[in-house]
């Protein structure tokens, strides 16, 4: 049956390259608030940054007295030598000065991102520079480089994320682009503000169960046999709790519940 004129017919419009990453960006901001666990979540900023990059690799630095502590390295290529097994990162936990001696320490002393398009072609001009002996010691190379920082609401660094080596259809490392720069602004602030509710969750806890303990240390002074009675039932909730499979999180709460 012919269409009558002026009736126009329903025509579904394939999404563009840019409304799938703010679609893309929406649903991570939503998974990165949800998410409260510090043994999680940073591993999970890298993951969802790099996918939606499509970085090779990636690091997370926090922030901590003052200085930048080494938390989480991803590197495709280097788990595609090593099937099955995951190498031991020296560099993890390691602590490196918050200056210009470094990339990670340059943008966390200045909040400014860097959008690099290769590490080895720094000018020397510049004020930082790339440290090559992770590619030396992995037979790697770094090209591509973009470092941003993570500020919580009030503007202070509190981390800095690492992608590198982005790569096209092709696998082949390219530069990331301009568009992608300004989204993973957005998709770096989501991070930090997710990261500092899991960093303010656990000193929550932390201050609870600390709470918890010095009142069992002032049941010492009247009865000591009730003092070791609640660290002893608090080590087993937690024992038991982990046994039966519970996460860490669930297991604190046990802990600090008896």
């Amino acid at each position: 049956m012919p269409v009558s004129a002026g009736i126009s017919q329903k025509t579904t419009m394939a999404p563009s390259r840019t409304e799938q990453l703010i679609s893309n960006l929406i649903k991570i901001g939503i998974a990165l608030t949800s998410e409260h666990d510090l043994d999680v979540l940073p591993e999970q900023i890298v993951t969802e940054a790099r996918r939606f990059t499509r970085s090779d690799a990636g690091s997370l630095y926090v922030v901590e007295d003052g200085l930048l502590r080494f938390v989480v390295s991803q590197n495709d290529t280097i788990m595609k030598r090593q099937p099955g097994a995951v190498p031991k990162n020296p560099y993890l936990n390691r602590t490196i000065p918050i200056s210009h001696q470094s990339l990670a320490g340059y943008v966390a002393s200045t909040g400014q991102i860097l959008n690099i398009r290769d590490a080895y072609k720094i000018p020397a001009s510049e004020p930082y520079h790339f440290n090559k002996d992770f590619d030396e010691k992995y037979m790697y190379r770094t090209r591509s480089l973009m470092i941003v920082p993570l500020k919580d609401p009030q503007d202070k660094v509190i981390g800095v994320l690492q992608l590198i080596n982005a790569l096209d259809a092709n696998g082949k490392a390219v530069a990331f682009s301009g568009m992608v720069e300004e989204l993973v602004l957005s998709l770096a602030s989501q991070a930090a503000v997710a990261l500092k509710n899991a960093q303010l969750t656990a000193q929550i806890k932390k201050a609870h169960f600390d709470s918890i303990l010095r009142l069992s240390v002032a049941a010492e002074y009247r009865d000591r046999d009730t003092y070791y009675h609640i660290q002893r039932m608090s080590r087993y909730s937690a024992m038991i709790s982990k046994h039966m499979g519970w996460g860490k999180a669930e297991s604190s709460g046990t802990r600090t519940r008896t």
